[in-house]
């Protein structure tokens, strides 16, 4: 991920370039249990592997200091990788700030789902940012950027669902909560794949840094795994810019 400036930012705002880390979760707090009934808004097959990107527009302002509003591309588009790289130069993302009215633009992307079927309350705004068509996908007021390995809050109100036989990766924290991957990404390392996802903590020279006291492990599902959000969510991304959901 990138950060490109539309005007002179002070040293945290420059700092923001972390806050893509939040690009496709958009939710927050403890996962509402399987059980749970599921919001009334229809679920979709065929999530797993789709490739999606985003774009963050931030505003700078005194209190919060970012007004962010992500659009992503997923239900419109698979983010043309020529299309993308047109819309990522240093100039189309400085167009995309100035005709927006925004201060600069992060790139989070391009991005693929891991989990299999999905739900949300999604906005009806679209429109072209560059040359890749998105959708509004929410708007964020932050008091400061976030860091990897951190929780976030935010708003959110969807529903994921892993099918029995798709592999879990979870990330616990030494305080015992869970994070489970919903998304993964190149944007830190090429090596990151689909068939690396399993891995990536593992051998004498793992992609994952993890810190002290933290683990990860991917196990395959033996039953069908729900993760309900009716308004919030906590989120947080590993060093590779892969982002999880809590679970528990």
């Amino acid at each position: 991920m990138r950060l490109i400036k539309g005007r002179d930012m002070n040293r945290t705002a420059k700092n923001f370039a972390s806050v893509a880390t939040l690009a496709a979760v958009i939710g927050l707090i403890a996962a509402i249990p399987a059980s749970a009934a599921t919001p009334s808004y229809p679920l979709q097959k065929g999530y797993y592997g789709k490739r999606y990107c985003e774009l963050m527009l931030v505003k700078l302002q005194s209190n919060p200091l970012l007004h962010v509003e992500v659009w992503n591309s997923y239900g419109l588009n698979d983010c043309p990788t020529n299309a993308w790289g047109t819309s990522v130069t240093t100039a189309g993302l400085q167009s995309i700030a100035t005709a927006n009215g925004m201060d600069s633009v992060a790139i989070n992307g391009p991005r693929w789902w891991t989990f299999d079927q999905a739900g949300a309350i999604i906005g009806t705004n679209i429109k072209t940012l560059g040359s890749v068509q998105m959708r509004q996908f929410a708007v964020l007021d932050l008091a400061a950027p976030p860091v990897n390995w951190t929780g976030t809050t935010v708003q959110r109100t969807t529903t994921f669902i892993w099918n029995k036989g798709t592999y879990s990766r979870v990330l616990t924290a030494p305080d015992g909560h869970k994070y489970l991957m919903q998304s993964y990404t190149t944007m830190v390392s090429s090596k990151v794949t689909e068939k690396s996802l399993n891995t990536l903590a593992s051998g004498s020279k793992p992609l994952m840094k993890l810190p002290a006291g933290w683990s990860y492990k991917a196990t395959k599902l033996t039953k069908q795994f729900k993760l309900v959000a009716g308004g919030t969510m906590t989120v947080l991304q590993d060093n590779l810019k892969n982002s999880y959901s809590q679970i528990s």
